[in-house]
């Protein structure tokens, strides 16, 4: 016997409703564990449907494409080759991560001309935090949260040490602030 789709003879309308039930039932099954796994970790319904999390689906799907590819088992137990995570490992990836994304994006800002600095204090649940953004007049889409401090007390030298080492950082990284946006 030979595959349905290597027979020149097999009906190919035949052919494409089994290959577009197939796909209709992968994508129904991906949906039930999304919304299980949603549910379990409180992701929002828009997390859940965002860019991020298919782009993170797909190459989970690949990774598991090429192990099957590579070992040339039909039976493989992903559960054997995934590894338990310790809270550890994935705060210092994420630290990780989050330097090779913030070194990335600020390359976007760097020698270009009207960038601002956006400035705000709050507090959230008893936490003091004065945030830094960058942001640039020319380009509406192009923003960086370029950092945050923690504070007790938010006094004048609270405030100049922050603006000393933004301007550092930003100094170091070559871009060029126009003009500081502050609330009262």
């Amino acid at each position: 016997t030979i595959p349905q789709s290597e027979d020149p003879d097999f009906p190919k309308e035949i052919l494409k409703k089994s290959q577009k039930d197939n796909q209709t039932q992968f994508n129904n099954r991906y949906i039930k564990e999304l919304a299980i796994l949603s549910g379990k970790m409180d992701i929002s319904c828009k997390k859940a449907s965002s860019d991020a999390m298919r782009i993170f689906s797909i190459n989970l799907l690949n990774e598991g494409y090429q192990l099957a590819k590579n070992t040339g088992l039909n039976d493989i137990r992903i559960s054997k080759y995934l590894n338990p995570v310790s809270e550890k490992k994935i705060a210092t990836e994420i630290l990780k991560q989050s330097d090779i994304e913030f070194t990335q994006k600020i390359r976007d800002f760097q020698n270009l001309k009207y960038s601002c600095l956006l400035c705000d204090a709050g507090t959230v649940i008893k936490c003091h935090c004065f945030h830094f953004i960058l942001a640039n007049s020319k380009v509406p889409s192009l923003n960086l949260l370029f950092d945050t401090f923690d504070g007790k007390t938010f006094d004048s030298n609270f405030y100049s040490n922050c603006f000393g080492q933004i301007y550092k950082i930003a100094i170091e990284n070559k871009v060029l602030i126009c003009s500081i946006t502050t609330d009262n």
